[in-house]
């Protein structure tokens, strides 16, 4: 009859073990710990009030009053209602570099493909060279008698 087998265990799988087993422990507690979390109730309106448009008047506000003024006209440079110099600086620049529409669509799709461009250091990069070369070796060099044979170096990676 032949003696039993006992396997010993292996020292250096020891941490991993460990390490596996304090990860999935803390993973279960992860899920069983934590406040009780419930979906708020829903707003009893079903769609719009009938009190009608909200109050405009804010406290300590530059403006009198903010106004809804339904089928008013507004004037073509209608940034200029903002006082934002900055942004009316911008659209007075861009107002005049495209003083056409075909010029104004050709600004817009350049300005796309820039941003496009911009965009693509955000994707994986990928670089692949192949090469070939063919040598000989001058006899004299090595210091050997006769013809050296030719030889092939291939390179395969990132260049």
């Amino acid at each position: 009859m032949l003696p039993a087998f006992t396997p010993r265990p292996n020292p250096h799988r020891l941490p991993a073990r460990l390490t596996t087993a304090a990860s999935l422990v803390a993973l279960l507690a992860g899920c069983a710990l934590g406040p009780d979390f419930f979906a708020p109730a829903a707003p009893d309106t079903k769609g719009y009030t009938e009190d009608g448009i909200p109050k405009t008047k804010m406290a300590d506000a530059k403006e009198k009053e903010q106004r809804f003024v339904l089928g008013k006209k507004i004037t073509g440079d209608w940034w200029q209602l903002f006082h934002a110099p900055r942004l009316n600086a911008v659209l007075e620049q861009a107002i005049a570099g495209n003083q056409t529409l075909v010029a104004a669509r050709a600004s817009l799709a350049q300005s796309f493909e820039v941003v496009a461009q911009a965009k693509g250091i955000l994707y994986p990069q990928l670089d692949f060279s192949v090469g070939a070369t063919r040598q000989v070796e001058s006899e004299a060099l090595l210091d050997l008698p006769g013809r050296t044979p030719p030889f092939n170096i291939f390179t395969v990676g990132r260049p």
